[in-house]
This record gives structure tokens, C-alpha cells and sequence, in this order.
């Protein structure tokens, strides 16, 4: 995927807080209903065709008949419903509001976000009403194909990201939400009690940039049918094997139309796997650099007392 550098920037600089900064909370979501208005009325032209003839005094006999007028119907075009803006709230009340939303997703299942948006069925004018009553910054950054992208910025405490600002990336296709992306609280116990057991794990350790120290370890859930995939990273002590520990990590997460069949690929694109030839992340499967599969993963931090523990992940590029 070929973003524009401004908004590969924007969502680039996300993921690097996810890995710096950690916070905690859960979060859930409702659903919104776009309405829809359709004609019901359907014309009905009637034709009347006489059943008797009238004989003229003439040898040759005619037929008459007689036509009821057409009357042509007027239709009333499909009204167009825009979007009411909600009043823009002052500073420390929009502040409160994203911590709210982040802590209860609004009371909806993702991908469902923030009670309001639904990828696959929110209209972005809709969900462009909606954030902006509490939004610091609303930016369009261009076009991937035919896919528009949008950025969302909200003003949140020091404590949550050490910037203050919480980044959602937003991709719209056709007028409707397609899919999210956002750096969220939300512990792995968490979201497996809430979501079940991942449909793949990939793991990639050792980013080639970083010293010969330290190095990174980027851990993904992907649940294929639900529309979600979690990306939590975090440093590691270089050793063959590699020690990684889950605790008190929090994720990024991409949501997307959980009815549309879609890849890690497809969803990472550049962001999670590389966009330059030259330093690519490459990804295995759980079961290739480890000596546990995906259901003993889940079954271990399913578990909120088996949080703290670490597994092992050989280097498969290491001898």
C-alpha cells in the first residue's frame, strides 16, 4: 500500500508511541443505524377498451374504441440526509469524552469503535459529525487508489500519551468508513476474554536498526472473522533465544468490515511490514520461532495470573 509520506508520517509516529508508552483499560462499543428513504409510490397506466360495436349505415362495419388519458406521475426524488454537527464541547469536557471511550469503546464490540462507527456500514459523513463535536483536529491527507485517508486527532492527558495527542487513522472508501486504525488500551488478557482465541499469531524479533543491545519484538493477533487485528511491540535483550514478555503492553489496533475476508497483509500493508525493499519485517508464524501454538498461547494469557509470563522465540536468522 502507498500512502502519502505526510500520512505514512502521522500513522508511522502512532506505532512508535505503542511501542514506548504503555497504558491500560479496556474498551467496548453500540451500534448506529444509518436510515435509509426510498419512493413507494409505482404509477399505473389504465387502458379501457370498449366491448360493443356501433354498425353506420354504410356496407362496410368499423370498430370504435376509446382511450382513458394517461395521467403521468410526478416523483419526489430521494432526499439526501445530511448529518446535524453536534455542538463542539469545551476542552476538559471533549478530554473526559475520549477517556470514557477508551476505557468503555462506547459499550460496543469491536470493530465496532466508540459506539458509533462501524466499519463496512458508518457513512463517513456520519462518523465525521460525531467526532468533530470533540475532536481536536480533523485533516484529509489524500488518496490510496480509490480509498480517501483521514486523520483524527483528540487532545488526551500526559499520562495517556506522552505527547498528548491520540492519532486515529481513518480509511474511507465509497462515502463509507472501510477501516481504523488507532493506538488503544487495552491489555492481551483483555482482549482475549473478549474476543476468543486468534485466528493466526505472527511474530517478527530483532529489528535489524537497532543495536546489537537491545532489539524489538513485534507480537500480531489477527482474528480473520472478527475484523481485528493487534499489534503490540515491545524491546527485548538481545539472545538466541529471545525472552518476550506481554505485560503491560497495549496495542494498535486495526478494525476493518468483518465481512470482507482480508490478510495481515492487507491490513498492515507498509505500516506493520516495510515499505523500503531495504529493510523489510519479516514475520513467522507462532509455531515456526517457538515451542507453543496459537491455542496454548490463548490458553496461557486467557489467564489474568498468567500475564507476567515470558515465552522463548528462537531468531531464526541467528545460528
Amino acid at each position: 500500500m502507498f500512502l502519502s509520506k505526510q500520512f505514512t508520517r502521522v500513522i508511522q509516529a502512532t506505532l512508535i508511541c505503542f511501542m514506548l508508552v504503555a497504558c491500560s483499560s479496556s474498551i467496548q462499543q453500540p451500534t448506529s443505524t444509518p436510515l435509509s428513504v426510498s419512493p413507494s409510490f409505482t404509477p399505473s397506466l389504465t387502458q379501457i377498451l370498449p366491448t360493443t360495436q356501433k354498425i353506420l349505415p354504410s356496407s362496410t362495419p368499423s370498430l370504435t374504441q376509446s382511450l382513458e388519458p394517461t395521467r403521468t406521475p410526478t416523483l419526489t426524488p430521494i432526499p439526501s440526509i445530511t448529518p446535524t454537527p453536534l455542538p463542539t464541547l469545551p476542552p476538559e469536557e471533549a478530554r473526559e469524552l475520549v477517556l470514557t471511550l477508551m476505557e468503555t469503546n462506547g459499550g460496543c464490540k469491536l470493530p465496532c469503535w466508540w459506539g458509533q462507527i462501524i466499519p463496512g456500514k458508518t457513512r463517513w459523513e456520519d462518523a465525521k459529525a460525531f467526532l468533530q463535536s470533540f475532536a481536536s483536529e480533523i485533516g484529509f491527507y489524500g488518496y490510496d487508489g480509490d480509498v480517501s485517508l483521514y486523520g483524527v486527532d483528540f487532545v488526551v492527558p500526559k499520562a495517556v500519551r506522552y505527547f498528548e495527542l491520540l492519532e486515529v487513522s481513518i480509511n474511507v472508501r465509497e462515502g463509507i468508513v472501510d477501516k481504523i486504525f488507532i493506538g488503544q488500551t487495552y491489555p492481551i488478557t483483555d482482549l482475549l476474554i473478549d474476543y476468543g482465541e486468534p485466528t493466526e499469531i505472527w511474530i517478527y524479533a530483532l529489528d535489524p536498526g537497532t543495536t546489537l543491545l537491545e532489539g524489538r519484538f513485534t507480537v500480531v493477533l489477527f482474528w480473520e472473522k472478527r475484523g481485528i487485528m493487534a499489534v503490540y511491540s515491545g524491546a527485548i535483550e538481545t539472545s538466541n533465544p529471545f525472552h518476550i514478555c506481554m505485560d503491560g503492553l497495549d496495542p494498535a489496533l486495526w478494525l476493518w468490515d468483518s465481512s470482507i475476508t482480508r490478510t495481515i497483509e492487507d491490513v498492515g500493508g507498509d505500516l506493520l511490514f516495510g515499505s523500503s525493499p531495504y529493510h523489510q519485517r519479516e514475520f513467522y508464524p507462532l509455531e515456526d520461532v517457538t515451542s507453543i501454538d496459537i491455542s496454548s498461547f490463548y490458553q496461557t494469557y486467557v489467564v489474568p495470573e498468567n500475564a507476567s509470563q515470558c515465552f522463548e522465540v528462537s531468531d531464526p536468522d541467528l545460528p
